[in-house]
């Protein structure tokens, strides 16, 4: 919420939401969202399977954030999902997630530090000509990484804004809606960690929300 004050708007928590019509009055009182980290995607949205390590969905908020990600869709309501956030972007435009403590996606780096406690750091491509690009820059940058699951395949009407250097998908973006993108780094923490560039995302969204 304090990345939202800096930006210059004016953070509000939303309720839990059961049903897509508490999802609609909810989001008359905003005018953009953001999709924080947390819990796993439950992999019944992206009709995939869940690979438990320890961590199971939360149920609740797999159900509210369901719904209220639909119905942002619907409205084209400026969105940044990040981490989780961005996880469920992909999944509910259609495509699905793997579990990195699988053997289903070979990877080279270290997306999450093994002790579970702290950020891991590795660097991404951003893809030119993208709107992530245009906010932050293209090419090779150094971001934290504290994710568990990857993007297998991409959903519809999404492309890829950046990639980590083995391959993974690490950022998207929609074709067909105003402001709908999702990064799987998280630029709220890079802020107080120094590196304020990502910030712009949030300025961008706030921008889009007047």
């Amino acid at each position: 919420m304090d990345a939202v004050t800096r930006a210059g708007g004016e953070a509000v928590l939303l309720p839990k939401v059961t049903t897509r019509a508490q999802a609609r009055a909810a989001l008359d009182s905003v005018s953009g969202i953001i999709f924080p980290g947390g819990a796993a995607v439950d992999s019944r949205y992206y009709y995939g399977a869940y690979y438990g390590d320890g961590q199971v969905p939360g149920s609740e908020n797999n159900v509210s954030d369901y719904h209220l990600m639909r119905e942002a869709m619907n409205r084209d309501l400026p969105t940044l999902g990040v981490c989780r956030g961005f996880q469920l972007m992909n999944a509910l435009s259609g495509g699905s997630l793997t579990n990195l403590v699988t053997t289903d996606y070979e990877r080279s780096l270290i997306h999450r530090d093994p002790s579970k406690n702290a950020f891991y750091y590795h660097d991404i491509d951003i893809v030119s000509g993208t709107r992530l690009a245009s906010l932050v820059g293209a090419g090779r940058d150094n971001v934290n990484s504290y994710h568990r699951f990857i993007i297998k395949t991409l959903g519809q009407d999404l492309k890829i804004s950046a990639r980590s250097t083995d391959g993974g998908i690490e950022g998207i973006e929609a074709t067909d809606k105003t402001f709908f993108l999702g990064i799987d780094a998280h630029p709220e923490r890079m802020y107080s960690d120094g590196n304020t560039i990502y910030h712009s995302l949030f300025v961008e969204l706030v921008e889009q929300s007047r």
